[in-house]
């Protein structure tokens, strides 16, 4: 499944994060923060954007999500 996570570099966002790619989820994150952040698991995506940007902005990150 392809998962993707808003503020998955929050308090609860990284511990979702965290429990999603455990389970062999494939998980991307949108973060108004940079990527780099070493308690990231691997092979999570990070999109840097913010849910008031234009739909446009968004793209990338929802295109093939399943939740």
């Amino acid at each position: 499944m392809i998962v993707g996570v808003t503020g998955g570099t929050g308090f609860v966002g990284r511990r979702l994060v965290s429990q999603l790619a455990a389970r062999g989820d494939r998980v991307r994150i949108l973060s108004r923060q940079d990527g780099g952040n070493e308690s990231t698991p691997p092979g999570v995506a990070h999109f840097r954007a913010d849910l008031g940007d234009p739909p446009g902005a968004l793209a990338a990150f929802v295109d093939g999500l399943d939740v």
